[in-house]
């Protein structure tokens, strides 16, 4: 009999800590990898979690945007700030979930 523990992942883990950072999220992988424990996820819950990645990278984006605008309209000179765009960033979740 087998007794290696099976844990299917749900996208819920990914939507406030997609690249597993917080104590708990990086305690399951660390004892993943470091033991007999096994992680799954499901090609549904892998599109969701990258689907959810997006949209909460597109809604921080367009308030960043939205700041950006209020204090140029505030500020004598003009605030040049360039960051990557959301869609450059979705590669790097691919490659974080693919690992796992």
């Amino acid at each position: 009999m087998n007794n290696t523990p099976h844990i299917f992942l749900d996208s819920n883990i990914f939507y406030t800590d997609p690249f597993q950072n917080n104590s708990f999220n990086a305690a399951l992988i660390n004892l993943s990898n470091s033991s007999n424990l096994k992680l799954y996820i499901s090609d549904v819950v892998y599109e969701e979690s990258i689907e959810n990645y997006r949209k909460n990278l597109a809604e921080k984006f367009n308030n960043f945007n939205k700041a950006t605008e209020a204090i140029n309209k505030l500020s004598f000179n003009k605030n040049k700030i360039e960051i990557a765009s959301y869609d450059d960033l979705i590669p790097t979740l691919i490659e974080k979930i693919d690992f796992l």
